[in-house]
């Protein structure tokens, strides 16, 4: 990136080509277990019907484009998942595809509900270029970003709890929550208990977005000039809800929404973390409470289990739970209006 910028944005023609394969290589290389998931996607979504390899139904293809997407099917299906020609190949024809407004409309219209998900598999596929062609575009139109340095984040080992500190849920819910805390309550939290435990003694890493914290926090690097740390990922709801309660709170590029077990932070003498981490405890306490309070329960099915940050389900894992948390949320609502009709009609 470091040879591509300055050179992408004002560099001889030869040279940018060169350089841009160079770099769309290494970007492949690097995203090659997300590029294989989103062939495999791909493969599942626009499999040949038993009809269609018979022959007695005509597969559908966009008016105009038939060969941008007609190359890219054939690809799809020859080449071996995990091999770096494959690869290369298979996001370039993907980035062609992704370009076309014909094929966009082809699988809106055509493949009914499937062809929001092609396309979002297809624009996935195409990241690596995508993502060159934004980057050269930047360099082109603000100089700034043609010089740049590299600066690595040296990775901390993982961590734990100290024996002393994992308690049961019980416990730790009335420590929380002394005040407020009732019989009905620790009985639905009870449900939950082996599992607390148990994520209470497995080690765990930084989150990215807590490893840069800590980086500027303690005087390794200048504080950046942006308050915005740019993850490849979505922040999980407790680093966005951490980084958003400091004194001057950093922005990121939105949150998936899922609050893992395995999150912490180093031990810190600096107030504004501690003032941080204070109100980060007080949005959990009321999140808890407001659940036990309006459902009467808990529902497991919104309780995700962790998922690896630099998997591909962390980018999309949130709108399974927001979707459904939604889902319950809309049945409690319609609940609620049918309950407060029948009275009505009780007093009519």
């Amino acid at each position: 990136m470091v040879r591509f910028l300055p050179c992408a944005a004002g560099g001889h023609e030869s040279n940018v080509a060169a350089l841009s394969g160079d770099f769309i290589s290494a970007a492949i290389a690097y995203t090659g277990e997300r590029i294989d998931h989103w062939v495999g996607e791909l493969r599942r979504l626009l499999r040949v019907r038993p009809e269609e390899r018979r022959g007695k139904k005509k597969q559908p293809s966009p008016q105009k484009d038939t060969k941008t997407w007609t190359d890219f099917k054939s690809t799809l299906y020859q080449g071996a998942t995990g091999s770096a020609n494959f690869r290369e190949k298979i996001v370039d024809r993907a980035y062609k595809c992704a370009l076309s407004a014909d094929i966009r409309a082809f699988l809106f219209t055509s493949l009914q509900r499937d062809g929001r998900k092609v396309w979002h598999a297809l624009k996935s596929l195409a990241r690596p270029v995508l993502d060159c062609r934004i980057l050269r575009d930047i360099a082109t139109r603000h100089l700034q970003f043609q010089n740049l340095r590299i600066c690595p984040v040296r990775q901390r080992h993982k961590t734990a709890l100290r024996p002393e500190y994992p308690v049961d849920i019980i416990n730790a819910w009335h420590q929380l929550n002394s005040f407020d805390s009732s019989l009905s309550q620790a009985k639905i939290l009870a449900g939950f208990g082996r599992r607390f435990e148990s994520d209470c003694g497995k080690s765990f890493a930084l989150h990215a977005e807590m490893q840069l914290f800590v980086h500027y926090e303690s005087g390794a690097a200048l504080p950046p000039t942006l308050d915005y740390f740019g993850c490849s990922k979505k922040a999980c709801l407790l680093c966005e809800s951490f980084l958003q309660a400091l004194a001057r709170p950093v922005a990121m590029r939105g949150r998936h929404g899922i609050c893992y077990a395995a999150w912490g932070l180093p031990p810190s003498s600096s107030l504004g973390t501690v003032a941080a981490l204070k109100d980060l405890e007080k949005m959990l306490v009321s999140r808890i409470r407001s659940h036990l309070a309006d459902s009467g329960r808990i529902d497991k099915r919104l309780v995700v289990p962790a998922v690896h940050q630099s998997t591909v389900a962390s980018a999309h894992s949130g709108s399974v739970v927001q979707g459904l948390h939604q889902g319950a949320m809309a049945a409690e609502s319609t609940r609620q209006s049918e309950l407060k009709l029948r009275e009505i009609r009780n007093i009519q």
